[in-house]
């Protein structure tokens, strides 16, 4: 079983204000904070209950948030786009195998792409959330679960925090509570006239990271291939992948920053 490395990155807002809103959409989801820490599956890219989060010092003006519910991503990061209005990036990664992200602004999710083959684009059904599987989430009734947003808010904590599941949750938004004018026209257009160089620059950038992989890394990643890895050996490299996702972000909105309107 391959490893699966996952980030979000936050464009233009602080650790204090990305803190909030996970907390914000979490509780209003049905989750509470709690002590106890994910389970050894999360490891493997399966999602767990509870749910842990770190946010990371914003960097260049972007935030990286590092989720151990890899299924349930997308949903997140579609909601901190709409929340803070503004450009979030997704990013997926099985070690050597495929990669996929996905690009939302301001409650919109407005690109994406995989890299078995198939470019998808906004209102492209193949990748819809509905095709996505819950990720095995328990739940629990809760009669509780709701909270007042400033008192998630004054809670907020850029920590590591372990969120469990405590009330129903459905992880993915339905597609007809979305509104028409959640997706940005303009930047909608702008994404949909990007060259071909755009993903062009990222698929050069994810063979430079496989190009400069440590001996060390390379060696787990023969493993993994071979599906002989433990899990130490796919926790290390799962480490190493994150590492170099801020520094494709930011080759990323420096090559494109006139086309995003990143600069």
């Amino acid at each position: 079983m391959g490893s699966f490395a996952n980030s979000l990155h936050v464009r233009g807002a602080d650790t204090e204000a990305v803190s909030s809103a996970i907390r914000r959409i979490m509780q209003n989801n049905g989750f509470v904070t709690t002590d106890e820490a994910p389970s050894e599956e999360a490891i493997w890219g399966m999602s767990s209950s509870p749910r842990a989060m770190h946010v990371s010092e914003a960097s260049d003006g972007w935030v990286t948030v590092l989720d151990s519910d890899l299924m349930n991503m997308s949903d997140l990061g579609l909601e901190l786009s709409r929340l803070l209005e503004t450009y979030v990036i997704l990013f997926l990664v099985n070690d050597s195998d495929s990669w996929h992200y996905q690009l939302f602004y301001a409650g919109g999710d407005i690109d994406s792409f995989d890299s078995s083959g198939e470019y998808v684009d906004e209102g492209d059904d193949e990748f819809d959330d509905e095709s996505l599987a819950h990720g095995g989430l328990r739940l629990f009734p809760n009669e509780e679960a709701a909270s007042d947003d400033e008192d998630a808010e004054d809670e907020a904590t850029d920590d590591i925090e372990a969120l469990k599941l405590d009330g129903p949750f459905n992880p993915f938004l339905d597609s007809e509570d979305a509104e028409a004018d959640d997706i940005d026209p303009a930047m909608a257009a702008r994404l949909a006239s990007m060259p071909p160089e755009f993903r062009e620059h990222i698929d050069q950038l994810f063979a430079a990271v496989q190009q400069d992989m440590p001996d060390d890394m390379r060696a787990i990643q023969l493993k993994i291939d071979a599906n002989t890895a433990t899990a130490e050996d796919q926790a290390k490299f799962q480490n190493w992948l994150m590492q170099q996702m801020p520094m494709f972000v930011q080759e990323l909105s420096e090559a494109f920053a006139s086309e995003l309107d990143l600069g």
